[in-house]
């Protein structure tokens, strides 16, 4: 009960954005204020997904946390650009390769990044390919379950992606 208190308690205080500006329903402003390290929005097409990570972004950044420590992680390249296009019109200062904000990015090209930071580096045009293929299997296979501890594996590299040895969470087993 103290967890329904406390999202009912902040969708009351931050009512102004969640409501009035962003125009949330009820289920997109408990995703939105939800107090969790990482959340995960899964819904169907159309049922708003994109405006509820919009509006997390929002909350957070009215929270005072830094658009350097925020992370969107989207699934289509549809999604990521939208959600660059309607965070720009907002004025939020979005991550490319001149300035700092909130990243935003699909699972793929997150993985991608993941894997050319373990080769300490960009990787070359002819190496995009082997990452893209490495990346996409790595993907298939979680997505599968080909393999049992790949899932539980990929998870944690997203998971711990740009934290500090202090902020990192316990490893899923």
């Amino acid at each position: 009960q103290h967890n329904a208190r406390y999202v009912e308690r902040t969708i009351a205080e931050h009512s102004k954005l969640l409501i009035e500006e962003l125009h949330l329903d009820q289920e997109q402003r408990e995703a939105t204020v939800r107090d969790d390290e990482r959340n995960l929005v899964i819904a169907g097409a159309g049922s708003g997904k994109t405006r509820t990570l919009i509006a997390r972004v929002r909350f957070l950044l009215e929270r005072h946390v830094p658009p350097t420590a925020i992370l969107a992680v989207t699934f289509t390249n549809k999604a990521t650009e939208e959600m660059v296009d309607r965070l720009t019109q907002m004025n939020v200062s979005v991550a490319d390769r001149e300035h700092e904000g909130v990243t935003v990015s699909t699972l793929h090209a997150l993985g991608k990044r993941v894997v050319q930071a373990t080769l300490s580096g960009p990787i070359s045009v002819a190496d995009d390919r082997w990452a893209d293929s490495l990346v996409a299997a790595a993907l298939r296979g979680a997505r599968t379950a080909q393999d049992p501890q790949l899932a539980p594996l990929y998870l944690n590299a997203i998971l711990h992606f740009h934290r500090t040895e202090d902020e990192r969470a316990p490893t899923l087993r």
